[in-house]
């Protein structure tokens, strides 16, 4: 039973590392990008100005699902452009608006566990009975480091066009 929770555990740890290694941490927002606040169960927008095209109006859409992908939306002058869930968005999705390329890369931005209790670093001992405190803790964090938003930011081939700060509730 034990190597069987342990196995469990570590596969978790291993699984829960795809989150750690993403760029975006929420203590840095990023500086110009506009904020949505997405919303379970439905769809939310934030209008941009597109850099460089005065007068073309844009938006970015969610659709937060609930147990299920959270869908986005870019929309150039009221047509949807480049239109994917969060998984495909995290590597980019790309389409074309005019004959120019747009491109909608949405990346994670995570959120550690702050002051973690010496209580919470030895709850991982079940899991790794002879971890060093500083090996028991990193396994912690990884367990509870949390998806909190995404970075989405919307290019064409030669500049970012415009980005948003997706915050989930």
């Amino acid at each position: 039973m034990k190597l069987k929770l342990f196995a469990c555990c570590a596969a978790l740890a291993a699984a829960s590392s795809i989150f750690t290694s993403a760029p975006v941490d929420a203590a840095s927002p990023a500086a110009e990008a506009a904020t949505l606040d997405a919303v379970p169960g439905k769809t939310t927008c934030r209008a941009a100005t597109l850099n460089g095209q005065p007068g073309k109006s844009a938006e970015l859409c969610v659709t937060q699902g609930s147990f299920a992908h959270d869908v986005y939306d870019v929309r150039i002058g009221g047509a949807s452009v480049v239109k994917g869930i969060d998984d495909a968005t995290t590597a980019g999705i790309a389409s074309t608006y005019d004959g120019q390329p747009i491109r909608l890369t949405c990346t994670p931005v995570l959120s550690k566990p702050d002051d973690v209790t010496d209580a919470q670093i030895e709850s991982m001992r079940f899991a790794n009975p002879k971890g060093t405190h500083e090996e028991l803790k990193r396994l912690y964090v990884t367990l509870h480091t949390v998806e909190t938003g995404r970075r989405c930011a919307i290019n064409d081939n030669a500049a970012e066009l415009f980005a948003v700060d997706v915050r989930f509730q």
